[in-house]
């Protein structure tokens, strides 16, 4: 009897202790249920089904929702997520506009035409001009008050929309002030401006591209410059230098529109355009760059359009108005009558069929065809599409990106 007993104690303590186990081990089980939820980027989500919702919602949202959690913030900022949305088709193109306060200092600000939402850019590192120690921000405007007033750089910064913020890349060759950059290929090309020589600033007809990929600058033929040499004396040769006004790639090439410059004094002088396959420079078609008042200079390669575009006439800056292809449509930068920068967009009353996209090159390499096309005018109605006050700031310069 004492031995049934005494058996049977033991027997009830190992039935509790394996109670107990398997109590730990449905707990462990739960805890570690939640270790690996709370580790995904949506509970319950696998993260590459959750990787595809993110990369379909609005970029607008992104920089709220990087503040969900640090994994959310480094998948948002990751060239994962934006290389899934240029696969499934989700690119969006944004607007960035430079503007310049009454203290020079210049803000980049970025517009998403779809929310008609504006985000402001964080600052542009300082740099250093040369010849001077104090640090301030390149000014990229166009000659207001000549060139004497320019101070040349050779720093670079590159900002990257993903991750919000600017880093400095390889210095140019030669430091420039009021240069004319563009992208083609994926490279920066940088052509014209002025340099500073020994007896002040003098203009540049050289030019430069970046690789990003190998991180150098290599030399471009120097721009012939050919209409500056057709002045009707020697004179007005040493009088008036030649200059870039404007820059855009089109058709695989660079057009860059020239004018002749002695301050107060600048005249159009058509333009020129480059090759990169043959490394060679050769004339701009006749009516191509030409046109344009020198207050507009910056602006001078565009379409012809039949009808009034609402620019505010009265504007007494540099830059009037900026022209920028966004959603396939062309569109007009300016400030209204209430000194808000608006942004209009052209809607053309019968479409024509598209020109080539500035990716691709004519069969035969002529813009011959190009100029003829472009002489054919259609009626624009304009509509704002988005307008903010950003106080007395004024136009620089703007740009597109699809991202």
């Amino acid at each position: 009897m004492g031995a049934v007993l005494s058996l049977a104690a033991p027997r009830s303590s190992i039935n509790d202790y394996n109670e107990i186990l398997q109590s730990e081990t449905c707990k462990k089980k739960k805890l570690s249920f939640f270790d690996e939820d709370n580790s995904r980027l949506i509970p319950c989500l696998p993260d590459e089904l959750s990787m595809h919702i993110l990369a379909r919602l609005p970029r607008i949202n992104y920089c709220n929702l990087r503040l969900v959690s640090q994994k959310w913030k480094a998948t948002l900022m990751s060239p994962q997520l934006f290389n899934l949305r240029k696969k499934l088709g989700m690119t969006e193109e944004w607007l960035y506009v430079l503007t310049k306060d009454e203290e020079e200092k210049h803000l980049w600000h970025a517009l998403d035409p779809l929310s008609r939402k504006w985000q402001r850019l964080p600052s542009i590192p300082s740099v250093v001009f040369e010849g001077e120690s104090r640090k301030c921000l390149w000014n990229m405007a166009g000659p207001s008050r000549g060139f004497s007033g320019a101070s040349t750089v050779r720093n670079v910064w590159r900002f990257n929309p993903i991750l919000n913020a600017w880093s400095e890349m390889a210095p140019m060759s030669i430091g420039r002030a009021y240069c004319k950059t563009s992208i083609l290929n994926n490279k920066l090309y940088v052509v014209g401006g002025v340099s500073q020589g020994r007896g002040g600033l003098t203009p540049l007809q050289s030019a430069e591209v970046f690789d990003p990929q190998t991180g150098i600058w290599s030399e471009v033929p120097s721009m012939p410059c050919s209409r500056a040499h057709e002045l009707p004396n020697a004179f007005l040769v040493d009088v008036l230098m030649p200059i870039a006004t404007g820059m855009t790639s089109y058709m695989g090439r660079l057009c860059v529109a020239q004018s002749l410059y002695s301050w107060p004094f600048i005249v159009d002088a058509g333009g020129e355009i480059y090759d990169p396959e043959t490394n060679s420079w050769g004339d701009m078609p006749s009516g191509m760059g030409e046109g344009w008042p020198a207050k507009q200079a910056g602006t001078k390669l565009s379409v012809v359009l039949d009808g009034n575009v609402p620019i505010n006439e009265s504007s007494n800056s540099e830059s009037p108005f900026l022209l920028a292809g966004l959603h396939g449509r062309l569109h007009v930068i300016t400030n209204d009558a209430k000194r808000n920068i608006a942004v209009l967009q052209g809607e053309p009353e019968h479409s024509l069929s598209p020109l080539p996209s500035s990716s691709t090159s004519s069969s035969d390499g002529s813009f011959d065809q190009v100029s003829d096309s472009l002489a054919e005018s259609e009626t624009v109605n304009w509509n704002i599409i988005a307008a903010r006050d950003f106080g007395s700031a004024e136009l620089v310069s703007c740009l597109v990106l699809d991202i």
